[in-house]
């Protein structure tokens, strides 16, 4: 069984990303540091994703992980060397804390095999490739940073799954559960790979790349930004109860419609092309119709009200009022 290494154990790591390898036949080792959680990783063995939608859930049972304490930096460094796949979901901060062991990693994985590596990079930064980069190879020597340009790659991806938040009572019914919607697509740069691309389930591999990700910025995020910041000014707590209001519909799909016409253009795609990404909420099946502000127009139009998109209004408009880069 192929082997995978998974930096971070959060909700995309355990929800997402690690999930999409487990299923695709990868044996996961996930890196994290909060040891409650590594421990519990490794005495299950698996884990469970529920996937809810209101009311309605269905549960799959993630198998075949294990996880690595990532203060241990010869373990973590050992697992690196002999993985035939690496992602990272540990959140733009933490990026430089873990650069030192990954660069440890390469190179006794360098010292081992001429074999490449790809990392997958699960992390909301505009040129994330590069900046990971850079902060690895401030670690490497000059003729190990010509063997990290020839055989590391590092992916880029847009991240499109939400991970809706927990209640106390569900974490205590079982603390490895991850809650998550039904949207399981990861677009990737296609060119940024080192080795063959590898047959992830959900995998979506597309170039030019900076297409889906001035998409999600400027489509998802800014969606999400509009309801976040017109929702505070409203009075609402939740974003659910902001987007069930007609008048912020409007106005958020209008500014979504703005922003992909602004799209359209700078891509050369035709406004047909371009317009799929607005059905019913604004996008095309593949890409964004299970995501926060988008899957509200599809339940909303289903006549059922989003309710465990339970994120706050307040707590959004923080998050987007940060940079970007």
């Amino acid at each position: 069984m192929k082997k995978a290494i998974m930096y971070g154990a959060g909700n995309i790591g355990r929800g997402f990303a690690g999930a999409l390898l487990s299923q695709s036949g990868y044996e996961v080792a996930f890196i994290d540091v909060a040891q409650p959680l590594v421990q519990k990783i490794n005495e299950a063995g698996c884990y469970t994703v529920r996937t809810i939608s209101n009311d309605v859930f269905s549960d799959t049972l993630i198998t075949n992980v294990c996880a690595i304490d990532g203060r241990n930096r010869e373990a973590v460094a050992d697992a690196i060397a002999g993985a035939d796949l690496a992602a990272t979901a540990v959140g733009v901060n933490i990026l430089g804390q873990i650069a030192p062991n990954i660069a440890e990693g390469v190179r006794r994985r360098f010292q081992r095999t001429d074999a490449p590596l790809d990392i997958i990079i699960c992390e909301n930064l505009l040129d994330a490739d590069r900046v990971l980069a850079e902060m690895i190879r401030q670690h490497l020597t000059e003729q190990e940073q010509a063997l990290f340009s020839k055989r590391i790659g590092l992916v880029e991806v847009s991240i499109g799954r939400m991970v809706p938040v927990q209640t106390e009572q569900m974490r205590l019914d079982d603390p490895l559960r991850v809650c998550a919607e039904a949207y399981a697509f990861l677009p990737v740069d296609r060119a940024a790979f080192c080795g063959e691309i590898p047959p992830i389930q959900g995998l979506v591999p597309y170039t030019p790349f900076g297409y889906y990700i001035q998409r999600k910025l400027f489509l998802h995020n800014m969606g999400h930004a509009v309801c976040a910041y017109l929702g505070l000014c409203f009075g609402y707590t939740y974003i659910a109860e902001a987007a069930e209001d007609p008048d912020m519909l409007l106005l958020v799909k209008n500014a979504m419609l703005e922003s992909m016409l602004a799209l359209g253009a700078e891509y050369n795609a035709s406004c047909p092309a371009m317009a799929a990404l607005l059905k019913l909420a604004g996008l095309e099946p593949e890409s964004k119709s299970a995501r926060l502000i988008l899957p509200l127009y599809e339940e909303i139009a289903r006549g059922t009200s989003p309710k465990f998109l339970r994120r706050k209004v307040d707590e959004l408009r923080r998050e987007y009022t940060r940079p970007v880069v």
